[in-house]
């Protein structure tokens, strides 16, 4: 890993915050951040947001079993992850009540994808 590449994932996770800051102003106190901690872009946003965690990696392990189950009580979900996962997570949010205020592209030179996808639902 360079300078250059580290400089860009810096920059995309900047890319990210004003998403961050516009989603969090409608959201309860109370959050779930989801995230993916085997990717560093990932990691790091979720390191630099308050709320309760869900790491998707752990999910891979127990093919999802965590997400079927129960979720704690939030207003809010947040994340930034991949296309996949996304697609999973945000079936499974839906079908709770949770409906989509923001979805954006994130550029993820660090984990070796193309993008990443930083997004936020709330309860209906």
């Amino acid at each position: 890993m360079d300078r250059r590449t580290v400089l860009k994932g810096t920059a995309a996770l900047a890319a990210a915050a004003p998403l961050a800051v516009g989603t969090a102003q409608g959201m309860t106190a109370r959050r779930l951040i989801v995230f993916d901690s085997r990717l560093p872009e990932s990691a790091s946003f979720a390191a630099g947001v308050a709320g309760q965690r869900f790491d998707l990696a752990r999910a891979h392990e127990t093919q999802w079993a965590e997400l079927r189950g129960d979720l704690p009580e939030v207003g809010g979900v947040e994340g930034l992850i991949g296309w996949s996962d996304w697609t999973a997570v945000r079936g499974e949010l839906e079908s709770r009540g949770f409906r989509r205020t923001s979805e954006a592209r994130i550029a993820a030179p660090l984990s070796g994808k193309a993008n990443l996808f930083r997004w936020s639902m709330m309860k209906r």
